[in-house]
């Protein structure tokens, strides 16, 4: 698996902006065939996290396809190397906000309080 060493809760954090400033309002509510959320449908990221590991440098042939669980964010992101537990907080919180159909602007905003707050992985 591709290791993506150093990656800080900034850069995550910068990345999920700059997916947020693209799609504001976007409701991600794409599921496999097992009702799951996915990280990609083919070789297209699909969620948020999936989108923010693949501009982070994660391969996209790398990410699993159905995602499964909600925790799955961090046990991808801890695979991947990410070892900042704010960035992992992040993600992981980032995407529970979005799978309970949230905009992508008040998942990541609702998100980055939470982490502020403490909430851990």
């Amino acid at each position: 698996m591709t290791k993506l060493n150093g990656v800080t809760y900034e850069a995550t954090l910068a990345v999920l902006q700059e997916l947020v400033a693209e799609r504001p309002d976007y409701v991600y509510n794409e599921h496999g065939a097992d009702g799951q959320c996915v990280y990609r449908h083919g070789n297209k990221p699909s969620c948020i996290v999936g989108h923010a590991l693949v501009r982070l440098g994660f391969p996209i042939k790398e990410l699993p396809n159905p995602a499964g669980l909600q925790s799955g964010a961090v046990v991808i992101a801890e695979g991947a190397g990410i070892r900042d537990q704010d960035a992992l907080d992040l993600l992981l919180r980032t995407q529970i906000n979005q799978d309970s159909l949230m905009p992508w602007d008040e998942a990541l905003e609702r998100a980055r309080v939470q982490v502020a707050r403490g909430l851990r992985a």
